[in-house]
């Protein structure tokens, strides 16, 4: 997912992401939509977590605190770093 909205401590910087994320946002981008989620929902928690994995796949699933942060089955893929 490329997408910034996130909120846990410890953001992965956009240069460490995957190739095809950084053709869609660039740093400034970035760096406003984790402020701005930050914000929102920085008092958030993880509550719960529970991963189906298939080899290089997954569908995870969380919740949070403030369920706007919550995700169903998030598809998820094990990729190299820059990838």
């Amino acid at each position: 997912m490329c997408q910034a909205r996130h909120v846990e401590q410890g953001w992965i910087p956009l240069a460490l992401t995957f190739a095809r994320c950084r053709q869609r946002i660039d740093l400034a981008t970035m760096a406003q939509l984790t402020a701005e989620g930050q914000t929102a929902y920085g008092s958030a928690r993880m509550t719960s977590y529970e991963a189906k994995v298939s080899g290089d796949l997954a569908r995870v699933t969380y919740g949070y605190t403030d369920p706007a942060v919550d995700e169903v089955e998030q598809p998820w893929a094990r990729r190299t770093a820059g990838g």
